[in-house]
């Protein structure tokens, strides 16, 4: 607490019982709101996931042709390709052979 002393708990249960207000609590007033006030929503509320259909899950644009697997595999390098698959086709050789592996 920032000006005075901070309070114990048996000063605290004492303030509540006598019922002395607490130092550095904000009184709060209870104040309910006229129901005319309330503004109306302007949006839909959001559906809940089970209430979603089975058609909202799958948004895929179609319309798009633009790539096609032929350009893609033109595009690779098949030197680092060749590269990589005899990485691999090594290390299951000795994985599954240890001891015909180089050390």
């Amino acid at each position: 607490m920032s000006g005075g002393h901070e309070l114990t708990y048996d000063e605290i249960v004492d303030h509540i019982v006598s019922d002395k207000p607490i130092p550095n609590v904000v009184e709060v007033p209870n104040i309910t709101l006229d129901e005319s006030l309330r503004s109306a929503s302007e949006m839909a509320p959001r559906p809940k996931p089970w209430e979603k259909s089975a058609g909202d899950d799958l948004q895929i644009d179609m319309g798009r042709s633009d790539l096609s697997l032929g350009s893609a595999i033109s595009d690779l390098d098949l030197d680092v390709m060749s590269k990589y698959q005899t990485m691999e086709t090594e290390l299951d050789n000795a994985m599954t052979n240890p001891e015909n592996s180089q050390t």
